[in-house]
C-alpha cells in the first residue's frame, strides 16, 4: 500500500509513527487503510508547509 518503506528489514522510527496513525484513523475512526494513509500523507504534507511558512516568515 505504500505506507512504509523497509531498508533492510528494518522500519525506520518516523515509519512507525506512521504505522501508528494510520492504525488509530483505523481503529478509532473506522477509516480504511488505504483512506488512512491518504489522511496521513496530507497531514504530513501540511505540516511540512506550515514549518516552511514558520521558515519564510522568520526570514522577512
Amino acid at each position: 500500500m505504500g505506507i512504509v518503506e523497509i531498508k533492510d528489514g528494518y522500519i525506520s522510527h518516523a515509519d512507525l509513527r506512521r504505522i501508528h496513525k494510520v492504525m488509530r484513523l483505523h481503529r478509532s475512526l473506522g477509516v480504511n487503510l488505504a483512506g488512512a494513509s491518504v489522511i496521513v500523507d496530507l497531514m504530513e504534507r501540511l505540516e511540512a508547509m506550515e514549518q516552511e511558512i514558520k521558515r519564510l516568515r522568520k526570514g522577512s
